[in-house]
């Protein structure tokens, strides 16, 4: 039985069946497809489509579909513009492609994920988003409804989707890493963050990602946030990685973070994660001890996109 049910005005959701259900498509006036298969699908298409956009993803929790997000949303704007329909459609018609339509009705109405799951749910009762995709489409909306590259909790994802890509042996591209400081304006309401021996700005504030402490050596669960404790118990910070940080696209597991510019040793790095003295188990982990670099003043502004991670004086720093 094909899968093809509007789920909003002009946009449907549907199975591979329903691309290949050439009749329907017609009838229906349908002459744009979103394809979320790895597969090719364009050999299947029927004459009557004029527009396609591949999703190249898998139906697992830990699929990156927020990146595709943008470009859905402005594929199916710009095609229910110049008139017909589209339709989404996945291999079974009820997570990947119900994913990109939920997000879709959460940007165009501007609805929370809940109650966009609600409506859909009303005409496609087979609709099972992965839970993956759940979390994405909850940070979708935390971000408004679109990428917003300063929200922390999107950088915190980011930086695992590079994690499972290092992992499945994919090369790490430079262009993924968070940009040299150097060589951006410093945001207002953020601070540098330099080596503590040459004085290089190494990050911004807004590079490093807070964690919530964990119980001595026993504790590895992500609790409350509680950065009082975290001052105290943790003697690192955690960071994004850097442009600068040449090992990190060499291919290797782990290794040493040097500043570029005195090669003093800043702390070190491990894609398979590592403990902070806390408790707390980060992965991947770019582990700088909080002893070897400074923080600075904050630029002035009204306006914060993120919170720094407060760095204490530990002294002065390690020969």
């Amino acid at each position: 039985m094909v899968v093809l049910v509007e789920v909003c005005a002009g946009v449907f959701v549907g199975d591979f069946g329903a691309l290949q259900a050439h009749e329907s498509l017609k009838e229906l006036e349908i002459n744009a497809v979103i394809s979320v298969l790895v597969e090719d699908t364009k050999p299947y298409l029927p004459d009557c489509v004029r527009r396609f956009k591949q999703v190249p993803i898998t139906d697992e929790e830990t699929s990156d579909l927020l990146s595709f997000l943008p470009g859905c949303m402005q594929f199916i704007d710009d095609s229910l513009g110049i008139g017909g329909s589209v339709l989404i459609h996945c291999q079974a018609g009820m997570s990947r492609s119900v994913a990109v339509a939920l997000a879709y009705i959460m940007y165009s109405r501007q609805e929370a994920p809940g109650s966009a799951f609600r409506s859909l749910k009303k005409v496609h009762r087979e609709a099972r988003p992965n839970d993956g995709f759940v979390k994405q489409l909850k940070l979708f909306a935390a971000m408004g409804n679109k990428i917003d590259d300063d929200h922390p909790e999107y950088r915190l994802h980011r930086l695992h989707n590079l994690a499972d890509e290092r992992a499945w042996g994919q090369e790490i591209q430079p262009s993924a890493l968070a940009a040299d400081p150097i060589t951006v304006p410093l945001t207002q309401g953020d601070v540098p963050v330099r080596c503590r021996k040459c004085r290089r700005v190494v990050f911004h504030g807004r590079n490093l990602l807070e964690h919530t402490p964990g119980e001595g050596q026993i504790s590895f669960r992500y609790r409350r946030r509680d950065m009082h404790a975290q001052q105290d118990l943790c003697s690192s910070v955690f960071a994004e990685p850097m442009a600068w940080m040449n090992e990190v696209v060499d291919g290797v597991v782990e290794g040493k973070i040097t500043c570029p510019k005195c090669q003093y040793r800043l702390g070190s790095f491990n894609w398979s994660g590592a403990q902070c003295s806390c408790g707390a188990w980060i992965t991947p982990a770019f582990q700088v001890h909080k002893n070897r670099v400074d923080i600075g003043i904050a630029a002035p502004a009204a306006m914060h996109f993120s919170k720094p991670v407060p760095i204490p004086d530990r002294g002065p720093p390690a020969s």
